[in-house]
């Protein structure tokens, strides 16, 4: 596989410091070592070497966008969740939940995983809606059901073409696709598609002239500062070599946005992902391969892993910025 030397931070231009090193892909399979250089400054983390552009599609042949999602429809977790966002954002409920639902969307932290499901979207709202990185499909047809309407954009091609094939979304493989409808979506969603890009404050800065007036970006991406990263180290699930190029820390995020001509509006750091985060970098740093890959039981994220999930909401509570997840919504800075 050739490989780019990337010798400044890709946000700041800044020199980097070796961050992590020898690093393996235990997720999906893919061979190789892998080095991550960290920026002194806002904590950023970025691979290099890294794979060369022309090498980017061959790294997610077996990538989980490809088949449908799991249908957990109807499972105890998946009812407190659509319990909590009727509750909370106004989205419909299927059914009257019973009195063990009740008592799980009570749980603490469970509520603020629940609404970044819906990544604090209101069911009040609507529009246009365009989600960058699409996968396969679930958020979109969540924002569908509120009345959206969603298009988007997936460089994975077998996971778009599934996408139009099952459910006939407008799903294109680049923004140059969606040249047409220039300054016309009220809000952008990227969810966990920032840290895949080589040149990520070139594509905040590119989204932005397909906002609409009033329009906003929401991102959300690892935390290269959350409590995972600090326990796990190179085992982290954050990393995922070699196809997360670079690992945001709430500063450096924050600069990017600025760079790309954004105003924040909210950036919060949050603790969803904790919980299996916990389970399958606690396997990586055992030394499992094919994580992602291998189904296994997961009794550990039960009791560990909400344990971790307690602390970390408790750091977050403190301020701390330790979670799992940064969140940030923008908008244009012409705007205010």
């Amino acid at each position: 596989m050739q490989r780019l030397i990337v010798d400044k931070c890709p946000v700041n231009a800044n020199a980097g410091q070796a961050a992590y090193s020898e690093v393996v892909d235990h997720y999906f399979g893919t061979p190789g070592t892998w080095t991550y250089l960290r920026d002194l400054d806002t904590g950023h983390i970025w691979m290099s070497p890294r794979p060369a552009d022309f090498e980017i599609p061959g790294l997610y042949g077996q990538y989980y966008t490809h088949g449908n999602a799991p249908d957990a429809t109807g499972t105890p977790l998946h009812r407190a969740y659509e319990l909590i966002l009727h509750r909370q954002l106004g989205y419909p409920l299927d059914r009257p939940p019973g009195a063990a639902v009740r008592v799980l969307a009570a749980l603490p932290t469970l509520s603020s995983a629940a609404v970044m499901e819906a990544l604090k979207i209101s069911a009040r709202t609507s529009g246009s809606l365009l989600d960058f990185g699409c996968g396969d499909g679930s958020f979109m047809s969540r924002m569908q059901r509120v009345g959206w309407q969603v298009s988007g954009i997936e460089q994975d091609r077998k996971a778009a073409d599934s996408l139009r094939a099952r459910l006939g979304f407008d799903v294109r493989p680049s923004l140059d696709d969606f040249s047409d409808r220039a300054g016309q979506f009220d809000l952008i969603t990227a969810s966990h598609v920032i840290e895949h890009l080589g040149d990520p404050v070139g594509t905040l800065r590119a989204l932005r002239r397909f906002l609409g007036p009033g329009g906003r970006l929401i991102i959300v991406t690892p935390n290269a500062n959350s409590l995972g990263a600090r326990v796990f180290g190179k085992f982290w699930r954050g990393l995922e070599p070699p196809r997360h190029f670079n690992v945001f820390t709430p500063k450096s995020l924050r600069y990017a946005f600025s760079q790309a001509g954004y105003t924040i509006e909210e950036l919060t750091t949050e603790t969803r992902m904790a919980r299996r985060l916990f389970w399958v970098s606690t396997l990586a740093r055992r030394g499992v391969r094919d994580i992602e890959l291998t189904p296994r039981s997961e009794r550990l994220t039960k009791w560990g892993g909400y344990g971790f999930q307690l602390v970390e909401a408790f750091c977050n509570a403190l301020g701390a910025e330790m979670g799992e997840e940064i969140y940030c919504r923008g908008a244009p800075a012409n705007e205010h």
